[in-house]
C-alpha cells in the first residue's frame, strides 16, 4: 500500500496542483478537481489495479482478457519507457540542486555565469529600478502535463534607451539558465553536453537500477521510509514558512475562491488533466503494483485509500507552497500573482511478461534498459537539451496520448470484456469516464497551437513534425497490433473478431479462491461467465 501511495505522489502534487489551483480560481478550483477525481481518477485507478491483481501480470499480460487490445499494453510500455527517460532528466536537475545546496555559499544566491553577469542582481534584493519603465513578471515554460511545473523563473526586465534591450535577472534565475542549463539559442544549436548534468544523470540511473532490480517485493522494504519521509519534510517546511511574514496572505490567496473561473472550459480541462497526471494512469504502474497484491485483496478499498492520500497530499502541498510565495511577495514588495504566475517498476513488470522464461534475467534486462535510457537522456542535458525536453513534454506528455490510452482501456474492459461490477463503477466506466476523456481530447485538439519555448522561441516546422511523429508512433502501435492479431486468427472477419475478444486466461493466471468472496472487486461485484469458465477449469 505504501508503495502504491509513493507511486501516486510526486512533483505533480507538490508544485503543479498549487500552481493550477492559483491560476484557475483559487479555492473554487477544488470543485472541478474533486469532481474529476470521482468520475475519472478513481475509476481508472481501480480499473488498472484490478486488472493487474486479477491477471497477476503487468501491463502487457493483463490484456489476455481481450487479445485484440494487447497492442494497448505494448503502447503503454513504450509510453512508460519514454516517461522514465523524461522524468529522470528532471531528477537530474533535482540531484544537481541537492548537491549544490551543501556549498557554504549557495551558488544561486551570488554566483555569476557568462558574459552578462554584470547585469545580474542578487535574488534577495530585487527591487524596482529607478527611472526605468520596469515590469516584473513570473514565467513558467511548463505545459499542462509536465512534471516540470516545479521549475519557475522569476525574472525582471527593463527597457532602456539603448539600441538593444537590456535584461536584469536575479541570481537564482541566472544560476538556472546559465549555470545549470547553459541554454543555447535554439533547438538547432545543440551545443556540448553539460558535464555536471551528465554526472548527475548517471547517478540517477544507477540509483534507479538498484532500487528496481529486485522488484517491488524488495523495494517495498525501503518504501516505509521513502513514502513517509516526504510528509515529514512537508510538515517541517509548512511550520517554518507559516511563521514568516506574509505567509497568511499566501494562504488567503491560495484558498480564496473566485467562482467566476468555473465558467471557463479551460479550468475544467486543467482539473481533469491534473487528475490524469497526478494519478499516473496509462503508465503501467498500477497493473504492476496490483499484480503483487494478494488475489483476494480488496482493490476497490485500496484504490480509494491511494486516491485519498494523493488528493490530501496535493491539498497540503498548496499550503506549503503558498506560505512561501506569500513570504517572497512580502520581501519583494510585490503582489503574490507576480511571484507565482507563470516509474521503472511498471515497465520492468511488463518487460518480464514479454520475454520468454529462459530470457527472464531481471537484472540483465533492467541493466540494458537503464543504459539505453541513460544514452537517450543525454539528448536532454546538452546546451540545447531544454528545447528537446520541451518538445517531448509538449507532444507526448502534454498532448492527448494518455487520454487515448485511458479511453481505450475503459472501452476494452467495460464494453468488450464487460464484467459486472457495482453500479457506480459501471456508470463511470460506461458513460462518465469515456465522455470526460473525449471532451478533454476534443478541447485539446480545438485549442492546439504550435510549440513555443518561454513565449519567445518559436520551434521550426521540422521540430513540430517530429512531435507529431512521436505522438502517432505511440498510438499507432494499438491498431497495428490489432491487425496482426486478426490476421493471425482463423475464420471469417466476425469469427476472428469473436475469437480475439475472448479472454485467453491459463489456469496458472488465476489462483483458486472462494466464489463467495467479494474481496477483489468490493461488495456487490460478481464474476462473468468467462470468469466462471476459468474458475471451473481450475477446479
Amino acid at each position: 500500500m505504501l508503495a502504491c501511495i509513493g507511486g501516486a505522489v510526486g512533483f505533480g502534487n507538490i508544485w503543479r496542483f498549487p500552481y493550477l489551483c492559483y491560476r484557475n480560481g483559487g479555492g473554487a478550483f477544488l470543485l472541478p478537481y474533486f469532481i474529476c477525481i470521482v468520475i475519472i481518477g478513481v475509476p481508472l485507478l481501480f480499473l488498472e489495479t484490478a486488472l493487474g491483481q486479477f491477471m497477476r501480470r503487468g501491463v502487457v499480460g493483463i490484456w489476455n482478457i481481450c487479445p485484440l487490445f494487447k497492442g494497448l499494453g505494448v503502447s503503454t510500455v513504450l509510453y512508460g519507457l519514454l516517461q522514465s527517460i523524461y522524468y529522470n532528466v528532471i531528477m537530474t536537475w533535482v540531484g544537481y540542486y541537492f548537491v549544490m545546496s551543501f556549498f557554504p555559499k549557495l551558488p544561486w544566491a551570488q554566483r555569476k555565469h557568462g558574459r552578462d553577469a554584470e547585469i545580474c542582481v542578487e535574488s534577495s534584493v530585487v527591487t524596482e529600478p529607478e527611472n526605468r519603465n520596469a515590469s516584473y513578471n513570473a514565467t513558467s515554460y511548463a505545459s499542462n502535463a509536465s512534471y516540470n511545473d516545479s521549475l519557475y523563473a522569476v525574472n525582471a526586465s527593463c527597457n532602456t534607451n539603448t539600441t538593444h534591450a537590456q535584461y536584469e535577472m536575479d541570481s537564482a534565475s541566472e544560476f538556472w539558465w546559465k549555470g545549470v542549463l547553459e541554454l543555447s539559442d535554439g533547438l538547432e544549436e545543440t551545443g556540448s553536453v553539460c558535464l555536471h548534468l551528465l554526472a548527475s544523470l548517471a547517478v540517477v540511473w544507477i540509483v534507479s537500477y538498484f532500487l528496481t532490480w529486485k522488484g517491488i517485493r524488495w523495494s517495498g522494504k525501503v518504501v516505509y521510509f521513502t513514502a513517509t519521509f516526504p510528509y515529514v519534510l512537508m510538515l517541517v517546511l509548512l511550520m517554518q514558512s507559516a511563521l514568516q511574514p506574509g505567509a497568511g496572505d499566501g494562504i488567503v490567496f491560495y484558498l480564496r475562491p473566485r467562482f467566476e473561473a468555473l465558467g471557463s472550459v479551460q479550468v475544467w480541462f486543467e482539473a481533469a488533466s491534473q487528475v490524469l497526471f497526478s494519478y499516473a494512469v496509462a503508465l503501467g504502474i498500477w497493473p504492476a503494483f496490483g499484480s503483487y497484491c494478494p488475489f483476494n485483496s480488496n482493490c476497490y478499498r485500496n484504490s480509494l485509500i491511494v486516491s485519498a492520500c494523493n488528493s490530501l497530499t496535493s491539498f497540503l502541498s498548496g499550503f506549503v507552497v503558498f506560505t512561501m510565495l506569500g513570504h517572497m511577495a512580502h520581501l519583494l514588495q510585490q503582489p503574490i500573482d507576480s511571484v507565482a504566475t507563470s516509474g521503472l517498476e511498471g515497465v520492468m513488470t511488463a518487460l518480464m511478461d514479454i520475454f520468454p522464461p529462459r530470457l527472464r534475467r531481471r537484472e540483465c534486462v533492467l541493466a540494458v534498459h537503464c543504459i539505453v535510457s541513460f544514452l537517450l537522456g543525454i539528448s536532454m542535458i546538452t546546451q540545447g537539451g531544454m528545447y528537446v525536453f520541451q518538445l517531448v513534454d509538449y507532444y507526448l506528455f502534454g498532448a492527448f496520448v494518455p487520454q487515448v490510452l485511458c479511453l481505450l482501456q475503459v472501452i476494452a474492459v467495460a464494453m468488450v470484456y464487460g464484467y459486472r461490477i457495482n453500479p457506480w463503477m459501471k456508470v463511470s466506466w460506461l458513460v462518465l469516464t469515456p465522455l470526460s476523456l473525449l471532451m478533454i481530447m476534443g478541447f485539446q485538439l480545438a485549442s492546439f497551437k504550435p510549440l513555443t519555448y518561454n513565449k519567445t522561441y518559436v520551434y521550426p516546422d521540422w521540430a513540430n513534425v517530429l512531435g507529431y511523429i512521436m505522438t502517432a508512433a505511440v498510438i499507432a502501435i494499438i491498431p497495428v497490433y490489432a491487425v496482426i492479431v486478426l490476421i493471425g486468427s482463423q475464420g471469417s472477419i466476425l469469427e476472428r473478431l469473436r475469437k480475439t475478444t475472448q479472454p485467453r486466461i491459463t489456469h496458472n493466471s488465476v489462483p483458486s479462491f472462494d466464489l463467495k468472496d467479494d474481496g477483489l472487486f468490493g461488495e456487490g461485484c460478481q464474476m462473468t461467465a468467462a470468469d466462471d469458465d476459468v474458475i471451473t477449469h481450475v477446479i
